[in-house]
C-alpha cells in the first residue's frame, strides 16, 4: 500500500483509542504494522491519512473529541481484528 508522505495528512500512532476515534471520523486506515520496541515485543502500529488528521489529533488530544458512539464501536471491532489477524501471522 502507498503511503502519503505529507506530514499534515499522516498519523502513525499506538494509541487504540486515538485510531478509533481517527477511523470513526472517516481518516483512512492505510495500514497496520509491527514494530519492535527493543525489550522483545512488538508493538502494533496504525497509520492513517486523511487531510483532517491534525485537528482529529487536536481534537482528541484536548478531551472535546465527539463521535457517533455506534461508528466508534465499529471501529474498535474492526482495528481489533486487523490487530490480531496481525499478531496471529
Amino acid at each position: 500500500m502507498k503511503i502519503k508522505t505529507n506530514p499534515s495528512t499522516l498519523l502513525r500512532t499506538k494509541d487504540l483509542w486515538l485510531s478509533c476515534f481517527c477511523l470513526s471520523k472517516g481518516a483512512e486506515l492505510d495500514e497496520v504494522t509491527l514494530d519492535s520496541n527493543g525489550n522483545g515485543k512488538k508493538e502494533v502500529v496504525f497509520i492513517f491519512t486523511g487531510s483532517d488528521i491534525d485537528q482529529l489529533k487536536k481534537e482528541f488530544a484536548s478531551g472535546q473529541a465527539i463521535c457517533n458512539v455506534a461508528r466508534l464501536r465499529a471501529s474498535m471491532i474492526h482495528l481489533k481484528e486487523q490487530m490480531y489477524q496481525l499478531l496471529r501471522s
